[in-house]
């Protein structure tokens, strides 16, 4: 039997989504598998090889032991992580973000008139600032606290659509109709069918009936 040109080790048992090389001693290769953290290594020749032990203790020190995120995601899954196109559940998250920021949008409409403030200026409505602040706030969170893929997705998404209604807020602030809603119309009582408030004015009360034996 011919003696082995190389010895691999197996980390885990997945397959393999590329590798990367190192050349020292010998070739040394690490098998990246498609869940982003290392499934095989191979040490070519036998003698680059530093044995069990050498080998286990690498391995706990070792990064690409765990799935990290900055090799998740291998080209040939093509995710959007790795400059390929968004995948089918990138756009689903994406787009799910939009419809409830709309909800959202919607909600806080309902929230001004509720608390009768639909006609009030613009800076003085809730809606206005928890759009505004809390789009803001929204786009932020990820990136400066920790949370799943999914959702800095969603949370990016919902957090643009909202701040996007600072335009229409900017554009009813400079409109001309604004700037005259302060003047409240002048009251006014429609006078009944038949006769005009000038006529009625005229009118002689009613005279009671005198009857003559």
């Amino acid at each position: 039997m011919p003696e082995p040109r190389a010895i691999e080790v197996v980390v885990r048992d997945e397959p393999i989504a590329y590798t990367r090389s190192y050349r020292g001693r010998g070739n040394i290769k690490l098998m990246i598998g498609e869940s982003g953290a290392l499934a095989r290594i191979r040490y070519e020749p036998v003698e680059a090889f530093p044995g069990v032990e050498r080998v286990k203790e690498r391995l706990k020190k070792c990064p690409l032991c765990l799935v990290t995120e900055t090799i998740k995601g291998s080209q040939s899954r093509g995710s959007s992580g790795d400059g390929g196109m968004p995948t089918w559940k990138e756009v689903g998250l994406i787009v799910g973000g939009q419809h409830i920021a709309k909800g959202i949008e919607r909600g806080l409409v309902e929230l001004d008139r509720v608390l009768g403030k639909e006609a009030a200026p613009v800076h003085e409505r809730p809606s206005t600032w928890i759009n505004t602040v809390g789009g803001v706030a929204l786009v932020l969170l990820p990136r400066f606290v920790r949370v799943p893929e999914e959702a800095d997705f969603v949370l990016t998404a919902l957090g643009g659509h909202m701040t996007t209604k600072v335009w229409d807020y900017v554009e009813e602030a400079m409109s001309p109709a604004t700037a005259a809603y302060a003047v409240a119309p002048a009251a006014f009582a429609p006078a009944s069918a038949g006769a005009s408030t000038e006529e009625k004015a005229a009118a002689p009360a009613p005279a009671a009936n005198i009857k003559f034996a």
